[in-house]
């Protein structure tokens, strides 16, 4: 619903991470941006199988493409995505997968230069020594998506703890959705953990990560806790005790203003202190 999208909204416009890289001329930001883009335009092709969307959907997703490699990991979320419904909504799905293979051949003039950087990757590595733990992936996202830098858990553990439960509680709450619904939250759901899953994958065997190679879910991210919040709320006001749904309702606007109070705080260090602060 509007209440979801207006405080996922919120979020992504005081997010630290995305403000810390969207003062940056590389292509994260871009990313991020491009990767929504294409995704609301391949569900109104699904909703409306207009021949506009399924251009718009193209160019979206040739920018992704042309941007940054790991782009590929949204349209892999998205190709799972249409397979999955294809069963159910065969015309659909099949609009959606010419789509992608127009992107395909849109991509066909940069395919070279793309194979001769990934030869020099695997030529010449540069990977961490060691093992890549998972839990060092899903802890560092969630600090920075969350509180904006992974040094702000130890001091703010208490606004960590309240945040990441509810995350949990709100992909708990989605995935059983998409169990019995489909639709929109098995579309968000596969768009916040395929391209986690898929970059794991990558980087467990030859480690190498930051967090900017996982831009492209923090919108999802986002409305996954929004989308928590705004249950909880509707849960809440079902409760016949007075007291207990007052005492529910504060802690989630609580817990809602103080992740803004956070990130608000972490802006002020982008901008005006030394933690965050880049070469001139």
């Amino acid at each position: 619903g509007i209440q979801v999208g207006l405080i996922g909204a919120t979020l992504v416009a005081v997010s630290p991470f995305l403000v810390y890289y969207s003062q940056e001329a590389r292509m994260y930001s871009a990313l991020a941006t491009f990767g929504v883009l294409s995704t609301f335009a391949l569900w109104k092709l699904l909703e409306t199988q207009s021949r506009r969307w399924l251009f718009a959907y193209v160019g979206w997703t040739l920018a992704i493409m042309y941007t940054q490699y790991f782009g590929a990991f949204v349209i892999a979320f998205q190709g799972i995505y249409l397979l999955g419904i294809a069963s159910r909504r065969r015309r659909p799905a099949l609009l959606g997968l010419l789509g992608i293979a127009m992107t395909g051949i849109g991509y066909v003039p940069w395919l070279y230069g793309a194979y001769r950087q990934m030869q020099r990757l695997i030529n010449i590595p540069d990977f961490w020594k060691g093992d890549f733990q998972l839990s060092y992936l899903l802890t560092h996202v969630f600090a920075a998506f969350a509180l904006g830098d992974f040094a702000a858990i130890a001091q703010m553990p208490v606004i960590a703890g309240l945040v990441a439960l509810l995350l949990v509680g709100g992909v708990g709450f989605l995935a059983w959705r998409a169990l019995r619904n489909g639709g929109g939250e098995l579309y968000v759901l596969t768009y916040l953990v395929i391209p986690l899953a898929l970059l794991y994958a990558i980087v467990a065997r030859d480690p190498k990560f930051t967090e900017r190679y996982l831009i492209m879910i923090a919108p999802p991210f986002y409305l996954v806790f929004a989308l928590s919040l705004v249950s909880v709320a509707r849960w809440v006001s079902r409760v016949k005790q007075a007291l207990v749904r007052r005492a529910t309702y504060g802690l989630t606007i609580l817990v809602g203003l103080g992740l803004v109070a956070v990130s608000l705080s972490q802006l002020i260090q982008i901008y005006d202190g030394p933690g965050y602060r880049k070469d001139d």
